[in-house]
């Protein structure tokens, strides 16, 4: 997801309009299912883009077509492992520490790749390792908070929503100075900026509609907000690294404007067990 964008051409606009259809489309679908699907049908329905995220990262990481769906088939049996032990009283804080402790490893490697040295791994067996520590912690997060609350886990949504549609304006207006102009160039400190502080209204915001006993929790959870933005801005950091890898704009072609599955849930994939871990229990009523 592409969180801050320096000023383009006015031809550039002319691919916003797709974009904006695709992604209207896919927030109605978002709002309607998380609204009033059961759990278990939503484990299904993630369970599908889980496999398409899978498929591509396996593309990203030089799999042929037959790794892919190999790869792919191995994250289903995962994923549905996971599942299984989340309905049987697994706690979810143990995924999410996981993927706390690999996305904090993830910012050393986007900080070195901004310097101008690589210290993505080498290793495919070690990358295809990534895939599942970036991939399933995620999908552990998002069963467990709409196992806990539908609001909760549609909060996030809006979240990340509200964060990727700040940074976007923002950049467009305002953004100069880059982000990490050898990572992804399109991305700015303007932008970045707009996130943070739309996580930290947002957040809040979240928090008075879940439990409008504010009390002295506040600035706790606009911090809270912020860093689940500052995580979702990490993920797609880096899976445009992982693209300049390769050398490709999108991690496919399965959304009009958008590219990939990748391409549209990169922040969701960091930011989901960040939310659970500590913002989440902030604002439960």
């Amino acid at each position: 997801m592409d969180h801050s964008s320096a000023p383009a051409p006015a031809a550039a606009v002319t691919g916003i309009g797709p974009r904006v259809v695709t992604a209207l489309v896919l927030i109605a679908l978002v709002v309607v299912t998380l609204w009033f699907g059961s759990t278990q049908l939503l484990a299904g329905i993630f369970g599908i883009f889980l496999l398409l995220a899978a498929h591509e990262w396996a593309g990203l990481v030089g799999l042929g077509r037959v790794g892919r769906l190999s790869y792919a088939g191995a994250t289903a049996l995962l994923s549905a492992g996971l599942a299984l032990m989340l309905m049987r009283g697994l706690d979810v804080r143990l995924a999410a520490w996981v993927a706390v402790s690999w996305w904090g490893m993830a910012c050393a490697v986007i900080v070195a790749a901004q310097q101008g040295r690589n210290l993505l791994p080498s290793s495919l067996a070690v990358l295809l390792v990534i895939g599942w520590l970036i991939l399933l912690p995620c999908y552990a997060a998002l069963l467990s908070l709409h196992a806990a609350s539908h609001s909760l886990l549609l909060g996030l949504m809006v979240l990340i929503w509200s964060a990727d549609t700040a940074a976007f304006f923002a950049g467009r207006a305002w953004g100069v100075r880059r982000l990490a102009s050898r990572v992804s160039p399109g991305k700015t400190w303007a932008g970045a900026i707009a996130a943070l502080a739309a996580g930290a209204l947002i957040g809040v915001g979240i928090m008075v509609g879940l439990d409008p006993a504010v009390g002295s929790r506040a600035g706790a959870v606009a911090l809270s907000g912020s860093v689940v933005v500052a995580a979702s801005i990490v993920g797609d950091l880096f899976e445009s690294l992982m693209k300049r890898r390769r050398g490709i704009k999108d991690s496919g072609a399965l959304l009009p404007g958008h590219g990939g599955i990748l391409d549209r849930i990169d922040s969701l994939l960091a930011a989901a067990p960040v939310y659970a871990l500590g913002f989440a229990p902030l604002v439960s009523p």
